[in-house]
Formats: C-alpha cells, sequence, structure tokens
C-alpha cells in the first residue's frame, strides 16, 4: 500500500498502522514522524511489538534555500562584528593620543 500526505510543515505526531485480521486486528503507533520522508513498515505477524518502521528522508530544494541563508546571515553578521571592532579601535586610538 502507497499512502501520501502530500506536503506537511510540520511533525507528525501520532501515525498508527492497522492491519486486520480473521477477527482482531493489529495496530501499532510511531511517533515523531518528519515530514517530506519516506516510510516503509513492515508488520510481522499479529504481534505489534515486532513491527518495524524504516524511513527513508528524502532531502528537497528546501536545504539549498537553508544553506544559501545561513551563510548569508554568518556573512552578514561577520562583517558587522569587523565593521565594530576597526571603529572601537580607532575611538581607542584617538583616547590614546
Amino acid at each position: 500500500m502507497i499512502l501520501g500526505l502530500t506536503r506537511t510543515n510540520n511533525y507528525i505526531e501520532n501515525l498508527n498502522i492497522g492491519m486486520p485480521y480473521n477477527q482482531s486486528s493489529g495496530v501499532k503507533e510511531w511517533t515523531p514522524i518528519i515530514p517530506n520522508s519516506q516510510l516503509v513498515i513492515y508488520p510481522f505477524g499479529k504481534n505489534t511489538n515486532k513491527w518495524n518502521i524504516t524511513i527513508f528522508i528524502k532531502p528537497t530544494e528546501a536545504i539549498v534555500v537553508v544553506i544559501i541563508v545561513t551563510v548569508s546571515i554568518l556573512i552578514i553578521l561577520g562583517g558587522l562584528i569587523i565593521y565594530y571592532h576597526m571603529k572601537e579601535k580607532e575611538e581607542d586610538r584617538k583616547t590614546e593620543d
């Protein structure tokens, strides 16, 4: 079975998976689930404690934007620090003379 939730902005708090049997059903719950990832669930029999989940995280185009924004902010902050450091040194030289 393939099921999609499309794009979600937040973590999925509860993921319930159920499998019907003759007179009963097995249900397993996992929390939290990373959005935009692929899950493969292995239901081993009626005992839900043996069920296993494997997660495959698929990086998206957003990672490039995050890296660019992070580097840009670091460069701006570094420039401000250097500017104010040089300005303070210049003021110290003026007070020493």
